[in-house]
């Protein structure tokens, strides 16, 4: 458990944004290297790493992934990056569990890949590892995310598929434009948009469902403020 802590409480301090993970990829890349294990760094010229595990013996190939990037925010009014996510609690188990392993000899037959991916959050960082060839000889692959406690208690798993993908679906709103001491000859976008927005929040699903519809941006401006805006973007 203090190896699993050790890394994390190091990888929390160094947050960094998709694609550019280079403190969180040289420190993984780093640590794997120090236990002995072979590490392809770089992956489709990414901050990705792919790490192996050769058993020596003929046999499948099972590949353990994680992802190391953060969130962006802003905090009092200044942009930063922050582990909102839990990605450093992924990449520090599954880099914990490939020295364990190792340790242990315990991969008696075929390989063990270890992908670290970067640039979850932007939905582009999978797709970039596949392109460079990380699944290319990969039998079967295992994830998992870190849930709140109000869904998965403390040592327990669920094999639920939870938040594995998403679907994105972003409205333009078209309105008429108008000066706002006239707003009766304008069609207000930004009314719109706030009402599809309440719609949306109106639709009640079952708390054991693993999905969930919600908006998550909201653009709307005229540009002045003596202008019925003619145009909003829900996300």
């Amino acid at each position: 458990m203090s190896r699993v802590l050790d890394h994390y409480h190091f990888l929390h301090e160094i947050p960094e944004l998709g694609f550019q993970e280079v403190k969180t990829s040289a420190y993984i890349a780093g640590q794997l290297e120090q236990a002995g294990i072979k590490v392809t760094r770089g992956i489709n010229q990414t901050t990705g790493i792919v790490a192996e595990i050769d058993s020596g013996v003929p046999g499948p190939v099972l590949a353990l992934r994680a992802d190391m990037d953060a969130l962006g925010h802003v905090i009092d009014g200044v942009a930063c990056a922050r582990h909102t996510c839990g990605h450093d609690g992924h990449s520090s188990v599954v880099l914990t569990a490939a020295q364990e392993l190792l340790q242990e000899g315990a991969i008696k037959k075929g390989r063990l890949k270890l992908l670290f991916q970067p640039a979850e959050e932007l939905g582009a960082g999978a797709l970039a590892m596949i392109e460079g060839g990380a699944l290319d000889d990969v039998e079967m692959i295992l994830g998992f995310h870190l849930r709140p406690l109000e869904e998965c208690q403390v040592g327990q798993a669920t094999p639920a598929v939870i938040y594995s993908a998403c679907s994105t679906l972003e409205a333009t709103i078209k309105g008429v434009p108008a000066h706002a001491a006239r707003p009766h000859l304008g069609v207000n976008a930004l009314d719109a948009a706030v009402q599809a927005v309440q719609a949306i929040n109106s639709i009640h699903l079952a708390p054991g469902l693993t999905w969930s519809v919600k908006a998550t941006r909201f653009l709307c401006d005229a540009g002045v403020t003596n202008s019925v805006p003619d145009e909003a973007r829900v996300v």
